[in-house]
């Protein structure tokens, strides 16, 4: 399924309660479906797991603020299978559904 180059997209998915291992692994994974399977350029995939590597040590109300802005800024949302299971990426979800965002689940399902 091929999507807009221009559109600028979000991955969401749980953290909380995943190794970090875990959630790393699920971030890249799904940055790099996005660039091979739906064309995305990289540059126009927001991967919020890279900045938890960059700022180490911030509070969990932190990190939701700087999410919700990025995803402000963004056109399109990517869920991961497990988003349903983190409250943080429930509010990503409802946010991205308030204002209108194109959804895209992991099961390849388009909103």
């Amino acid at each position: 399924m091929a999507m807009n180059k221009s559109e600028r997209v979000y991955i969401s998915g749980k953290m909380n309660g995943l190794t970090r291992a875990e959630w790393l692994r699920n971030f890249a994974d799904a940055e790099l479906k996005l660039v091979r399977d739906y064309n995305y350029h990289p540059d126009m995939v927001i991967n919020p797991a890279r900045l938890a590597c960059l700022f180490k040590g911030l509070s969990d109300r932190c990190y939701m603020s700087i999410d919700l802005w990025l995803l402000s800024e963004c056109d399109a949302i990517y869920m991961q299978s497990n988003w349903t299971d983190s409250k943080g990426a429930q509010v990503e979800y409802r946010l991205a559904k308030a204002k209108g965002l194109r959804i895209i689940y992991e099961s390849d399902e388009v909103e």
